[in-house]
């Protein structure tokens, strides 16, 4: 069971609690169930899906006021992967709970005890398969995609981009101006030599700036149980990185340093 505490609202408050569970694997027999529970109306945003989905959704009074949603897939013809959001929210906690039903067998997917004043956004990631199975493969390249670069480019991870490479980029810049100033054989290969090396450097430090939160939050997710951490965000981080890295090994190959690195 996953615990969002009541004491994050005051940092949360003003933005979502994004709830990423595994993704559910489901064919046309199959249905996900979403129920929710508590003291106080849990007001619903319902997810927009291709019209051949079928959401159904249906509100309960007793000792708790709550409801359940029901996601299937019974005219689909084409598998695939798919996206699905919905928002949550409520002035008092409530219970979250996501189960896939297929015949007489329920299996759980996860469980929320969510906050008040919150919204939470449960995103859903529905592999449907028809007649064969969808590919374990297919499915990672899928979600990278849909969601890798999305959450890349509206994170953490694009700001560390984003403010450390400009300022390698100008450190570059007044070096170049000063080596031209004091290497006489100066050549436009040896400026292309030096912006590489500094590009190289940048993209070192913001990976390991990368490397050290996304460790911090895979513990941080481990220990309270929540989907902070994208192996996807680590992975693209180590390829830019590995690719500068290539070409900055190449030049070095090439000998376009000899010229920078030689002692006045």
């Amino acid at each position: 069971m996953v615990i969002l505490a009541q004491t994050m609202t005051l940092s949360f408050s003003d933005q979502p609690m994004i709830i990423h569970p595994p993704t559910i694997s489901m064919d046309s027999s199959s249905m996900v169930n979403i129920r929710y529970a508590g003291e106080k109306d849990v007001y619903v945003v319902l997810p927009q899906l291709p019209k051949n989905f079928t959401v159904e959704s249906a509100k309960v009074v007793g000792e708790k006021v709550g409801g359940l949603i029901i996601i299937s897939a019974e005219n689909m013809k084409k598998a695939g992967i798919f996206d699905c959001s919905l928002a949550f929210f409520s002035t008092a906690p409530y219970n979250l709970n996501v189960s896939l039903l297929k015949g007489n067998d329920v299996k759980p997917i996860s469980q929320y005890i969510c906050p008040a004043n919150i919204t939470v956004q449960l995103n859903l990631v529905l592999a449907l398969n028809l007649k064969e199975p969808v590919p374990e493969g297919q499915i990672f390249i899928q979600q990278f995609f849909m969601n890798t670069f999305s959450r890349f480019a509206s994170g953490w991870e694009f700001a560390v981009y984003l403010i450390f490479i400009p300022l390698f980029m100008v450190t570059g810049f007044l070096n170049l101006h000063d080596m031209k100033r004091k290497k006489e054989k100066w050549t436009k290969q040896d400026s292309v030599a030096l912006i590489l090396r500094h590009v190289f450097y940048a993209f070192l430090f913001c990976f390991i700036i990368v490397s050290i939160v996304s460790l911090g939050l895979l513990v941080y997710s481990y220990i309270f149980k929540v989907s902070l951490f994208s192996f996807g965000v680590f992975i693209f981080s180590a390829l830019l990185f590995a690719l500068i890295g290539l070409i900055y090994w190449l030049a070095k190959w090439r000998n376009w340093y000899d010229l920078i690195d030689e002692e006045d």
